[in-house]
């Protein structure tokens, strides 16, 4: 009796909380999410604006790698990275576009693990 009495009580402590926290949780991951967006355009069209290929050996190599996806993205495929683990710790992306008149996903690139949604 008492343990049901402390489980609904707790369970609409959660709900409670939760149900403030949730939306902010996802009003904050929306911003970074457009952040991070606003981000890889500048990089893109800071590159673009560069009268010299030098500018492409001032970036890092996680730059590289964002202005890589964001190229892909430009031509309407859908790009996504992720951090790899290991000796030859390095980013690892894949690419994938649906057909047209069809839901088909074409791999484009993706790596041999089978992380990848697409691979």
């Amino acid at each position: 009796m008492m343990a049901a009495v402390v489980q609904k009580g707790l369970i609409f402590g959660l709900a409670s909380i939760g149900q403030y926290l949730l939306p902010l949780m996802c009003l904050v991951a929306a911003a970074m999410s457009a952040w991070r967006r606003k981000q890889r355009q500048a990089l893109v069209k800071g590159v673009v604006q560069a009268q010299d290929v030098a500018v492409l050996g001032d970036i890092s190599w996680r730059e590289f790698e964002l202005l890589v996806g964001e190229a892909y993205r430009c031509r309407a495929f859908a790009s996504s990275s992720w951090a790899a683990t290991g000796p030859m710790a390095a980013w690892t992306w894949c690419c994938s576009r649906a057909a047209k008149n069809s839901r088909a996903v074409q791999a484009v690139e993706g790596p041999a693990c089978g992380r990848c949604h697409c691979a």
